[in-house]
């Protein structure tokens, strides 16, 4: 039997080296920080790709093929951005990161089982295990280690004489998880210049999060009557910065810059504005459907 995957590569991998010309592109002075939690922005945007991708071509009707282009590279954006930060996330200043998130899983292991111990003999408050986050993230593992940590140390003298836990083990777990904590947030924000997967990354997720902006101004302006926008291609940001309450207007990640998924030109028609109940023209508000926001090529 011929193994298939010898000449089709993986969906994600493929989607990587798909976008590189598009990313290559990119000057490296108008790379975007990473501002999302990228699993969760990609879990969204592959949710609404299908849906989105509905109204291309109403969007290729009323605004043009330029605005329409986003829509054909949209899932292949998101795929690609999740895979960068993926090979992105095992290394930690250039250095494998596995054998310390090891050891430092073993820590909390260790830590939470007496934690748990000392609750049910009434040595601890239930209360001290309440800020523990659990999950397999290396974020979530540094928290749960220095919240551990914060715990023993805050009732170190009842439970010195009969806990197994020593002020040493304290003190390594404690280093380890802040050498890492500093490490992931310094990834995160692009600022560890030396890892090098950080500039495949930042471009990626430059590419991912703009052209979905690109979607989500088009959706916006076809959909501007019926205010249903955020529902069909909701705002990256909104979990983030917001509550729930859908936000009326397109939230922009940075400043735009052109992305032409392909070669090829087609006029754009002009969207016409926006009339009073008398028939008198009305001005677009900046940043609104009607204020034309649209990138095109030239």
């Amino acid at each position: 039997m011929t193994n298939r995957n010898r000449s089709n590569p993986p969906a994600f991998t493929q989607a990587l080296e798909s976008v590189t010309p598009a990313l290559d592109a990119i000057p490296e002075d108008q790379l975007e920080p990473v501002r999302h939690d990228i699993t969760v922005a990609f879990l969204t945007v592959l949710g609404v790709c299908k849906h989105a991708s509905e109204y291309r071509g109403e969007v290729r009707t009323q605004i043009g093929e330029d605005a329409a282009k986003h829509f054909d590279v949209l899932e292949a954006a998101a795929r690609a951005c999740y895979h960068a930060h993926a090979q992105h996330l095992p290394t930690v200043h250039g250095i494998t990161t596995g054998p310390l998130v090891d050891e430092l899983g073993q820590m909390r292991r260790v830590l939470l089982a007496e934690a748990r111990v000392l609750v049910t003999r009434g040595k601890l408050s239930p209360d001290a295990l309440a800020e523990i986050v659990g999950g397999t993230s290396q974020s979530a593992l540094c928290l749960d280690i220095l919240q551990l940590v914060s715990v023993f140390r805050a009732n170190w003298p009842s439970l010195s004489s009969i806990t197994a836990v020593t002020k040493d083990e304290l003190d390594q777990a404690e280093s380890l998880a802040s050498a890492l904590a500093t490490a992931l947030g310094e990834n995160a924000q692009g600022t560890s210049p030396v890892a090098p997967t950080a500039d495949q990354r930042a471009r990626a997720y430059t590419y991912f999060v703009r052209t979905y902006d690109e979607v989500r101004r088009a959706i916006h302006f076809i959909r501007w009557s019926q205010g249903d926008a955020d529902e069909i291609v909701p705002s990256l940001s909104a979990g983030r910065t917001r509550s729930a309450v859908a936000d009326p207007t397109p939230v922009h990640t940075g400043p735009v810059v052109p992305i032409v998924p392909v070669a090829t030109t087609t006029t754009t028609s002009t969207p016409a504005p926006t009339s009073t109940s008398n028939g008198a023209a009305t001005p677009a508000a900046p940043g609104t459907p009607s204020a034309q926001p649209f990138a095109t090529s030239s």
